[in-house]
């Protein structure tokens, strides 16, 4: 199997998803830019290509019922050949080995890789399966923020507010829902029940709405600034009604925007210049 192939699987326009919300947990739990050590850039690094890789493989090998009904898997996204299945799923073992080793620097920081791991594996491993099982499929989308929740652990030896988790975990489970109303139509010719597939494109798109101002209004209490800024996604699936397919592909941008504002408002926050 080709490097341009796995490279394709680990989808490149996603890498900050991980990466980033691991960056801006460490940011907003840093005090000072000495926390910004070895360790810092050497998990920024794990969460970029290995760890898409290992999500998004896993995701792929399992998923051909629908992904051969998908067109984006055919343009935009990669539709991965039959013959490469074996080989992949022992490639897949090496950013787990990868994650666990490094985790292993610090204490207690495995319990996160291993919580990551499992739930990101089992999103698409059959019998669990999330992927199929209607809410839980957005539910366990958590495991996006669990990088957040990580970072700052690394720099703080403890959790972030339990109310800010809970908006944070809002947040990601949003953007689950709202990413599978593309795949209605594949998802239902492939016989898979998602949230978006019950729900339907309307109702799924208000649902977004609310959790995602739901979010917001929780992080206000605590950060005004966060929460007006994470008004933006209230407004997103109100525009996506008509054009969701062209504004899906924006998504990643809004995610990167919004993440390095969060980033640097860490940044600013514990340098005494905001």
């Amino acid at each position: 199997m080709k490097f341009k192939d796995l490279l394709k699987i680990s989808r490149p326009r996603f890498w900050l998803y991980y990466a980033g919300t691991y960056a801006v947990g460490f940011s907003l739990g840093a005090s000072q830019i000495a926390d910004f050590n070895w360790l810092f850039f050497l998990f920024l690094a794990f969460f970029t290509f290995p760890a898409n890789l290992f999500i998004y493989g896993i995701n792929d090998y399992n998923d051909w019922d629908t992904d051969r009904q998908n067109p984006k898997k055919k343009t935009k996204e990669y539709l991965l050949k039959p013959q490469n299945k074996k080989n992949l799923k022992y490639i897949l073992t090496i950013p787990v080995i990868l994650g666990l080793l490094i985790s292993l620097a610090k204490p207690n920081l495995i319990y996160f890789m291993i919580l990551y791991l499992l739930i990101g594996g089992y999103y698409s491993v059959p019998p669990i399966r999330f992927k199929a099982r209607p809410y839980l499929d957005s539910i366990s989308n958590l495991f996006y923020v669990i990088p957040a929740f990580m970072g700052y652990y690394q720099v703080t030896g403890q959790l972030p507010n339990t109310y800010l988790m809970i908006a944070a975990m809002l947040w990601s489970i949003t953007m689950h829902l709202y990413s599978a109303v593309p795949d209605i139509a594949p998802d239902k010719k492939g016989k898979v029940k998602t949230t978006a597939v019950i729900l339907g494109k309307t109702n799924s798109l208000i649902l977004c709405s609310i959790t995602w101002l739901t979010s917001a209004i929780i992080t206000m209490f605590f950060s005004p600034v966060i929460g007006i800024l994470g008004l933006v996604y209230f407004a997103i699936p109100l525009f996506s009604f008509e054009k969701i397919d062209k504004i899906y592909w924006t998504f990643p941008y809004i995610n990167a925007g919004f993440g390095f504002i969060l980033f640097w408002y860490g940044g600013l926050t514990w340098s005494g210049l905001f």
